[in-house]
């Protein structure tokens, strides 16, 4: 713009910064029905009216007048040169404090303002470069407030007041004060901690939790997009077609077998369902494990948002990382078929260990233009799910929702207008039902998005009867379909403790009388895991037919990992599988005979479900149950689960007959999550809740961990294979980048593969066999050293006992 100087980065312009922020959150705001919304929710929790006015100029003063104290002289001094030493104070070129000041002095001044907004927007300008803190913390004076009066007497109010009004805020002698009036501000400060302490003490509602962080979460978002994608900001993805998946089903060679008409049967009804226009915002799909519940809670989630009228993103949630690249591979196929690109814009893949794509088509030459910056977009368009289809993990998910993190409170608009998939809801842990409740209750109202349940076992977080609705008329039916008898749970074995060696033995006994099975042996440790697989094997060794062995756990890398899953679906003769739980829910392997030692039901039903999982085999699948116990009569299942739910799941059991069919699975499932509901505790999530009343943030989420943590561990890098060498030598060579910025950005560019070939190991473990130390990538096992630390079958190698999970 012509006649501006001010700087808000080193290649952008202040006026150009703050004008861009608010274009692309209007952009994104208006019209959805979710800001529409929000003067009725702001009364509702405030108990007096809020006009759409006074909400648009809440966004548009936050949004636009963010980085307003970047106008100090103090600033612009830093940003032209930032590597040259200041010849001040460097606390002096600090901006988020003093621009909240500013931007509140202009708000207070506009005619549309409602003073109960204050607080929004003062504090979310403050920290927005930050995580949030509790709110009792946030008022706080200390913070760089000895600054301002010097700050204010710096700024180019000139060129402020003229930025100011192109974009349509309210510019005063008020605003233009640089004398620093210490009693005015501190009276408004005082406003604002009893605002916080006599609105947030008054009621216990999420309302309040949910507007801020849509603040802020809304300017953070417009702030990065804005500083990271400058002028190569992609346009809005187009909804995926719907459609795509039924056409993509009926191009497929699927055979015409009585499995395959219930899915297309099962799809059908649920597309019905979807179809018609309905208030619900909470639905169900819940159908026998192998129904083709990805294909159709997909197809479902396109069809919702249409005929809602929708225009939000669609959000596939998993919970763990194999079956995210899993289904993702599935979904790229659709997108195949269909002529359409399977990545950016139409599909994201996000998780911890995601492989960072080129989403932009880049100008071959662009004066100014550097790779890295280019790396950064990518990585940007990723992490914030620019995209129509995301596909991310339950962490990923809830902890956009349910977080103080600057770098996870980006994604929280994201959810307006959105159809959210919870596929495995179950794997939701039970002491957080009630936070996860009360939060997508909330979530589906304030942001007028939708929340499918996707599961062969319904565990009771919402209320069946008065919140969720099925989008199948009646699941017990599919349940008790007679092409549903593909396996019985064998309880012959559970009716008493068994050693190792007992089972070993047993195990034998079954393997002798038919060689030619498949069989997966599912445990609760590591540990336990490592000591089965060699007891069986050295128990078979000398039989006359021998199995393919596969050995499964996070004791191996994930390459290993999925390259052994593939292993035991291709395999053709006879198998035995010894693993930990990772392979229950998801995990697309199909078994003769699995042994499951005892577990939540839950838990029981994901490992069934692995088990003659396509119905195609001639006789129906045993589960056999077990209740291991080491040599000094101590069992897993309690260690990992806790003694509740195993302990529900024991007596639930205990009456039944030794054998019980596939159709009883449903009633037993209900049975158990009623007992689980009435017994689980809710005091973490309680504890959780109070906080987020009050805004605290900090103090509610600093414990939330949706995977447990099991003890310090630490990453191993596994020279593998000639891919690993290469892929340790780049981040090798990365290291020695000297620019840490540059350095940081290759290392996130390679980190996927990295994290390919790593294993984490307890402290423990680790000192008890410590390989390399590298000082600048950590622990490490050679590829000529694999032997002394790392078994090619089994995985890293146990010095001690220590029990290890997964």
């Amino acid at each position: 713009m012509s006649g501006y100087t001010l700087l808000s980065h080193q290649d952008r312009l202040l006026a150009d910064h703050l004008k861009g922020v608010w274009s692309l959150a209007e952009t994104q705001l208006l019209g959805l029905s979710s800001f529409d919304r929000l003067p009725a929710l702001f009364s509702e929790w405030l108990g007096e009216p809020v006009t759409q006015d006074q909400i648009l100029c809440l966004f548009r003063t936050t949004l636009a007048g963010h980085d307003s104290a970047k106008a100090t002289s103090y600033f612009q001094t830093f940003i032209k040169e930032p590597k040259k030493p200041l010849p001040f104070d460097k606390n002096l070129k600090s901006h988020a404090l003093p621009s909240a000041i500013l931007a509140l002095r202009s708000y207070r001044e506009e005619a549309k303002t409602h003073s109960d907004l204050f607080p929004f927007l003062f504090l979310c300008i403050r920290y927005h470069h930050r995580n949030l803190p509790n709110f009792e913390v946030m008022n706080r004076r200390s913070d760089g407030f000895d600054l301002l009066s010097t700050q204010f007497k710096a700024v180019n109010y000139v060129e402020l007041k003229s930025i100011f009004r192109e974009i349509g805020l309210t510019w005063s002698d008020k605003v233009q004060r640089p004398e620093w009036e210490l009693n005015d501000e501190n009276d408004l400060i005082d406003e604002l901690v009893d605002w916080g302490f006599d609105r947030l003490n008054a009621k216990t509602s999420l309302l309040p939790y949910f507007l801020f962080s849509h603040v802020f979460g809304t300017l953070l978002h417009a702030d990065k997009t804005d500083a990271i994608l400058k002028d190569h900001i992609p346009e809005s993805p187009q909804p995926l077609p719907v459609g795509m998946v039924g056409r993509y089903k009926a191009q497929s060679d699927f055979t015409d077998t009585p499995l395959n008409q219930i899915r297309e049967a099962i799809f059908k009804e649920v597309e019905e369902t979807c179809l018609q226009k309905t208030t619900d915002t909470l639905f169900s799909l819940n159908v026998p494990t192998g129904t083709g519940k990805t294909f159709t809670a997909l197809h479902a989630a396109q069809t919702i948002r249409k005929t809602a009228g929708l225009k939000g993103k669609l959000i596939y949630c998993l919970p763990f990382t194999s079956v995210i690249d899993q289904n993702a591979e599935v979904f790229k196929s659709i997108l195949q078929k269909e002529g359409l690109a399977d990545g950016f814009p139409n599909l994201i893949v996000h998780h911890h260990r995601s492989e960072v794509k080129t989403q932009f088509n880049r100008p071959e030459a662009e004066e100014g233009e550097s790779a890295e910056e280019w790396s950064d977009r990518d990585r940007f368009l990723m992490e914030t799910w620019d995209g129509d289809l995301i596909v991310t993990t339950f962490w990923q998910f809830l902890n956009s929702l349910l977080t103080n993190e600057n770098k996870q409170l980006i994604r929280f608009p994201v959810f307006s207008e959105s159809v959210i998939i919870l596929d495995e809801v179950q794997a939701v842990p039970h002491d957080y039902w009630l936070l996860i409740h009360d939060t997508l209750m909330e979530m589906t109202r304030f942001f007028n998005a939708r929340l499918i349940l996707v599961t062969a076992t319904l565990p009771l977080i919402f209320d069946p009867e008065k919140e969720v609705k099925s989008l199948i008329a009646d699941p017990g039916k599919w349940f008790r379909n007679p092409v549903f008898n593909r396996i019985h749970l064998d309880l012959t074995f559970f009716r008493e403790k068994m050693t190792f060696e007992k089972f070993a033995y047993q195990f034998t006994a079954g393997y002798r009388a038919d060689p030619h099975k498949k069989r997966l042996v599912i445990v609760n440790t590591i540990k336990t895991s490592l000591i089965l697989f060699k007891l069986l094997k050295s128990k078979l060794e000398r039989e006359p037919i021998q199995p393919e062995w596969i050995y499964l756990s996070t004791n191996i890398t994930p390459k290993e990992r999925l390259d052994r899953i593939q292993q035991v679906k291709q395999a053709t003769g006879p198998v035995i599988v010894v693993s930990t739980q990772l392979v229950e829910a998801g995990v697309d392997i199909d078994m003769d005979e699995v042994y499951r030692d005892l577990a939540p039901f839950d838990s029981i039903l994901q490992s069934a479900g692995r088990c003659n999982r396509n119905g195609i085999k001639k006789e129906a699948g045993t589960v056999f149950l077990l209740q291991l116990e080491n040599d000094k009569g101590k069992s897993d299942s309690s260690l990992v689960y806790g003694p509740v739910l195993t302990d529900i799941t024991r007596n639930l059991l205990t009456s039944e007959p030794d054998r019980i069919p596939e159709p009883d699975f449903f009633r037993l499932s209900g049975a158990y999550y009623k007992k689980v509901h009435q017994v689980i505790s809710t005091d973490t999530s309680r504890l959780i809740l109070d906080q987020m009343y009050k805004l605290n943030y900090e103090s509610a989420f600093k414990n939330f961990e949706l995977i447990k943590d099991t003890g310090n561990k630490q990453a191993i890098f596994i020279q593998l294979d000639e891919h690993a060498i290469e892929v340790w030598e780049k981040m090798k060579s990365i290291s020695q980048i000297p620019d840490r910025w540059k350095r940081k950005q290759k290392r996130n560019e390679l980190n996927g593969l990295f994290q390919s070939y790593c294993v984490s190991v307890s402290l423990k473990n680790l000192i008890a066999n410590r390989p390399v130390l590298d000082e600048d990538l950590g622990y490490w096992i050679p590829a000529g050293q694999l032997e002394t630390w790392y078994d090619p079958i089994t995985g890293f190698k146990f010095i001690n006992t220590e029990p290890v999970f997964v």
